[in-house]
């Protein structure tokens, strides 16, 4: 696997990890209280803010990818550089 490659997974992981925990802040929230919101809805509310972290995570995904391209190829042509 390709260095951008493994960093790209990186960022999805990290995606996944941000949907993970807001969830489970969401529930622990709604349990205790702090929040009200009908319990028989919170499924729907957790699927809404799931597709909506990973529409943006598609929203971001291109440009995120071109940048950390560009990295890369700056780093070989400093390499290349360097070895002149």
């Amino acid at each position: 696997m390709k260095q951008q490659d493994k960093i790209m997974k990186a960022v999805l992981n990290t995606v996944d990890a941000i949907k993970d925990t807001v969830e489970r802040n969401v529930f622990a929230a709604v349990q205790a209280g702090n929040i009200k919101i009908d319990k028989e809805a919170l499924p729907m509310l957790m699927q809404f803010i799931r597709q909506s972290v990973d529409e943006g995570y598609q929203l971001s995904y291109k440009s995120v990818s071109k940048s950390v391209g560009l990295i890369f190829d700056e780093d070989v042509k400093d390499k290349a550089t360097k070895k002149t």
